[in-house]
């Protein structure tokens, strides 16, 4: 109340890092100066993506520190190695080990150091005395001192350096349209080559499963392809069976669109998942066809009485589908209700789709085809157990 116009978002407080955030990915390359100038470009163009919220980034001021860059040709000339310069540095600032202590079995370094009165300042460390075969040189004659600022630590992932990104997402908002937004803000940064976005935690671990739903899914279809046509000894119905799966991805995307529901990784799962079940439709009218031509009936008329003949039990089964997801996707319950939302939005839109449609593609479609095969043979699942007795 006492900040105007403020939006305030209360989220449970995790117990684990920072790195499992929801948007979670690298910005990396070979030069830590490079990244640094891009990561603040970044953040602000992260600023302004709806539904990101605590954008957080591995990269810290480091403590201020002196650089010392030595000059190799007048070390050289005067006969001093890299190791004399930095002996000589760190004795006056830190001391040295001159040697060691016995007590008790224990061993003691021994440091001479310099008291605190004699630690030289920035000034003084410039005009050290080096002693050299050509005379004594200032700390100056060898090297370039400079004030710099330092890193607070340095990432490698995959032998890049890199800079951490994460940022927690607001509710309602899809991780895949996130993402989206975020690998769209990294192209417009023109990254030079060498540098690159990498997705890390949940991100990647989207990435990763999207690609296994892939397979799974052409796989599910594959081995129903296998098993119908081995079944039927033929091609043409098991590809008018599976012809079911696009007409059920009809419904999911209507329902998709209907209800403003994300295709989530839930909700490709239960795409997969619908590949079994839409096709049990047209099994069963197919089925019964197959069983009615194998009697005499001629295809047209043995479609005519299929289809009102399985009508019912096609409703039943599938409305009984319907009824036990429909709790899931109206997102009733406590334990990740909204995770699972999508599951039964995408199942419902799914079957009801593949029922209304396959009563009158499929029919269509096998009168179409099916003459080819003939009208007196024994045809289907009936006719091969006819045969076997």
């Amino acid at each position: 109340s006492d900040i105007p116009n403020a939006k305030i978002h209360v989220s449970a407080v995790s117990g684990f890092s920072k790195s499992s955030a929801p948007v979670n990915f690298h910005l990396r390359g070979q030069n830590i100066t490079t990244l640094e100038k891009y990561t603040d470009l970044l953040m602000a163009k992260l600023k302004q993506i709806p539904g990101l919220m605590n954008i957080d980034t591995s990269s810290r001021p480091g403590k201020p520190e002196i650089t010392i860059t030595p000059n190799r040709v007048k070390m050289s000339e005067a006969g001093i190695t890299m190791q004399d310069l930095a002996v000589l540095i760190r004795a006056s600032l830190e001391g040295i080990v001159v040697t060691e202590f016995k007590e008790g079995g224990n061993e003691y370094d021994i440091r001479v150091v310099l008291n605190k009165d004699s630690i030289p300042s920035y000034e003084e460390l410039q005009n050290l005395p080096v002693y050299t075969r050509k005379g004594t040189f200032p700390v100056s004659h060898f090297a370039k001192l400079e004030f710099t600022s330092g890193y607070n630590k340095i990432l490698h992932t995959d032998k890049y350096t890199a800079i951490e990104f994460t940022a927690d997402t607001l509710p309602g908002y899809a991780l895949g349209d996130i993402t989206k937004a975020v690998e769209e803000a990294v192209k417009e940064l023109k990254l030079p080559s060498g540098y690159q976005l990498k997705w890390a935690g949940f991100a990647d671990m989207m990435y990763e499963m999207l690609g296994n739903m892939a397979f799974a899914f052409v796989l599910a279809i594959v081995l129903t392809f296998m098993l119908l046509a081995a079944t039927v000894e033929n091609f043409s119905q098991p590809l008018l069976i599976l012809a079911t799966v696009p007409l059920c991805l009809i419904g999911v995307v209507v329902a998709l669109v209907l209800t403003g529901a994300s295709l989530s990784v839930i909700a490709l799962l239960s795409v997969v998942m619908l590949v079994g079940m839409v096709v049990n439709n047209t099994i069963l009218i197919l089925d019964y066809t197959n069983q009615l031509r194998s009697e005499g009936m001629e295809l047209r008329e043995a479609l005519l009485e299929a289809c009102p003949a399985k009508l019912m039990a096609i409703i039943m089964s599938n409305l009984a589908a319907v009824l036990g997801m429909l709790p899931m996707a109206l997102g009733i319950g406590v334990s990740a209700a909204e995770i699972r939302q999508p599951m039964g939005i995408v199942s419902i839109g799914g079957i009801l789709s593949s029922t209304l449609l396959t009563l009158v593609v499929i029919p269509a479609v096998e009168n179409l085809i099916g003459h080819k095969r003939g009208t007196g043979k024994k045809q289907g699942v009936a006719a091969k157990v006819e045969q076997a007795w």
